[in-house]
């Protein structure tokens, strides 16, 4: 067993007690005999790999099973200054019964911190910072002190494993802490300011970014303003943060390439905390409150920074980045203007990144898309709220967007977008264009998408609420889809077999335990499959419910070309489509409004895949169609 980025293996030693006389035999190594009643003994057995395994002593044979779940985990690291942001990582994990453990297998993490601290945005602002689900999570221990972060996996066949790792955390010393106000110096014992740290008086902020340095603390007095008159580093290690009463320390900026915080090649672990940055707001094509585009860092952590009235609020656009955190964020962009499809349009754009981790935070308002996640791997958006694209530039402008690892050059670089879950989330969009959306970046489409989960997300559409292109492994459940104008609210389809390098059809996609509204009036068909000459296999969609009262001869399915697998099964029919209406608001517009009370109650089939509904709670018999059980 290994931590720190080396796989963490629970072989699940298995303790057998057989009545009968048993020697330790060739083979099996016995640990801690304990003498029981005669002719009983009890052995602690590891073995490697005792599926099936057998015991003969003459008298009779003890068969061994072992766990059919086999936990794998990583950490990206179980030391440093706090806040520490960790990423965990499960997806090696397998199980017996099933060949998809990253979809099929319940996760459910509990950090050993934070005990009753909520998130603040997403449609579930009750959830606790301190659990997570899934095989992808990552946490920010913000104390310092030992933690024992626990990973509990179930199959939903009585069947489950669990395993624990050690984090530590250290505090920062006062002697590499600097303490900086505008206006005065700080005094040590005053506002929270420590003895034996430094001390300085800035009034503009060019002079508070020649304080910074490596490896430093830099504290800003909360209800400060500092104008940025240009960009400026912040160093490698260090870490911006605020002290004292009010709610931020602010920096403020006017024109372009006004950065406050941008990053070189080489500056890795920085963390931006408890800040604030005002933009221009006009039509600025370089106005940004985090910029790593010229040589994107390792662990990079943004932790309640709330960036307005600029064109993006953290964009990390070449090169490769690896564990960037953005967490308890408020990035609302006010570009009234727009100037083009650029990055720099969009609240957070992403760019190659290894590892994020999107947690709790708010993105509204962007002149583009509002989140562009362009190339990701072990990815987790979790809890956070993400609307309005606010104008029609006549682009395709989306509230999410995941794209793929590539650039568009017509040659598949052999690495997946892949191990992305987006859950707990409000996504939303005014805009006659896709809400949520798994998509290639260009024409050449030579990219690839795989094990992609959507779970228990509000997703809030003037016009399509999800459309994928992904080629394997895609589990989309416990959604609610509210869909205004469109034909559709859910597209599955491959755009690809034009191309030099045509992408594989999709395979193995899975839509379940979702409800789906929508206001149509005219032809409504709640998934559409499938594109010409396009062949989709192993396709599930079961236990939807689906409510179209509008809808003139609603369908739950319409495909184009070949689509084989479980579909039409357990969903709502036709007649229940513009039938009783399934809930008891008229008008629903939160979560809550879509809590079945008619037809649905007990009507789905359990299936071990899903767990929990939308509100995180356990699904039990009688199972009902949709995305909340009563």
């Amino acid at each position: 067993m290994s931590l720190g980025g080396a796989s963490v293996s629970n072989f699940a030693l298995t303790t057998l007690a057989v009545a009968m006389g048993v020697s330790a035999g060739a083979g099996v190594s016995g640990g801690g005999a304990s003498s029981g009643e005669e002719g009983t003994e009890t052995f602690l057995l590891n073995l490697s790999n005792p599926v099936n395994a057998t015991i003969l002593d003459g008298q009779g044979v003890g068969t061994i099973q072992r766990n059919p779940i086999l936990i794998s985990v990583t950490v990206t690291r179980t030391t440093g200054k706090v806040p520490l942001a960790v990423g965990f990582n499960a997806t090696a994990t397998v199980s017996g019964h099933t060949t998809n453990p990253s979809h099929d297998l319940l996760y459910f993490w509990n950090f050993d911190d934070a005990a009753g601290e909520t998130w603040a945005h997403g449609p579930n602002t009750g959830l606790d910072k301190n659990v997570a689900f899934g095989p992808v999570a990552g946490h920010v221990f913000k104390t310092a002190g030992v933690r024992n972060p626990q990973l509990v996996v179930l199959d939903g066949r009585g069947n489950s494993a669990s395993l624990s790792v050690t984090i530590t955390g250290t505090a920062w010393a006062a002697a590499d802490t600097i303490y900086i106000a505008n206006g005065a110096l700080p005094v040590a014992g005053v506002n929270g300011v420590d003895s034996g740290a430094t001390y300085y008086n800035e009034t503009t902020w060019a002079g508070v970014a020649s304080r910074w340095a490596a490896n430093k603390r830099i504290m800003l007095r909360r209800g400060d303003t500092w104008a940025c008159g240009a960009t400026t580093v912040t160093p490698a290690g260090c870490q911006i943060d605020s002290y004292g009463s009010g709610t931020y320390a602010t920096v403020t900026s006017s024109g372009d390439n006004q950065i406050p915080f941008s990053l070189n090649a080489g500056q890795n672990d920085v963390r931006i905390c408890n800040v604030q940055h005002t933009g221009p707001r006009t039509n600025i094509a370089d106005s940004g409150t985090i910029n790593t585009t010229i040589s994107p860092p390792t662990n990079l952590l943004a932790l309640n920074v709330v960036s307005t009235g600029t064109t993006y609020g953290l964009v990390t656009a070449s090169g490769t980045a690896n564990e960037i955190f953005i967490q308890d964020c408020d990035f609302q962009e006010h570009d009234s203007n727009g100037v083009g499809y650029l990055p720099s349009n969009i609240c957070l754009y992403v760019s190659h990144v290894y590892g994020l981790y999107v947690l709790g935070s708010k993105f509204s308002k962007a002149a583009s898309h509002t989140v562009r996640l362009n190339g990701v791997q072990r990815c987790v958006v979790d809890s956070c709220h993400i609307d309005e694209p606010a104008q029609n530039l006549g682009v395709s402008s989306h509230a999410l967007t995941i794209r793929e690892i590539g650039n568009n050059t017509g040659t598949w670089p052999g690495e997946w977008t892949e191990d992305v879950i987006v859950s707990n989330c409000y996504i939303a969009s005014n805009r006659v264009q896709w809400t949520f959306h798994i998509h290639h970046a260009g024409a050449l489409f030579a990219g690839r998408f795989r094990r992609i989960l959507a779970e228990r997300n509000f997703i809030d559409a003037k016009n399509l609420c999800f459309v994928t292109e992904a080629q394997e492994t895609l589990t989309f459940r416990n959604n609610i889809c509210k869909s205004e104008e469109w034909g559709n609210a859910i597209i599955l389809y491959n755009g690809n077999t034009a191309t030099p390098d045509a992408s594989p059809d999709p395979d193995g996609i899975q839509f379940y335990n979702n409800t789906i509204y929508s206001l149509r009036t005219g032809s409504f068909s709640a998934f559409q499959l499938g594109g010409s000459n396009v062949a989709i296999t192993n396709t599930v969609i079961r236990n939807n419910l689906v409510y179209a009262p509008n809808a003139t001869s609603p369908t739950m399915v319409s495909t184009t070309g070949t689509v084989t697998g479980t579909i039409e099964s357990n969903n709502s029919s036709p007649a229940q489509m513009t039938g009783t209406r399934p809930w008891a608001s008229a008008t629903p517009v939160l979560p809550i409004d879509f809590t079945p009370t008619n037809y649905a109650i007990g009507a789905g089939v359990f299936d071990y895949r899903s767990q929990r509904d939308f509100f995180n709670a356990t699904i039990a018999a009688p199972v009902d169609m949709g995305a909340i059980q009563t």
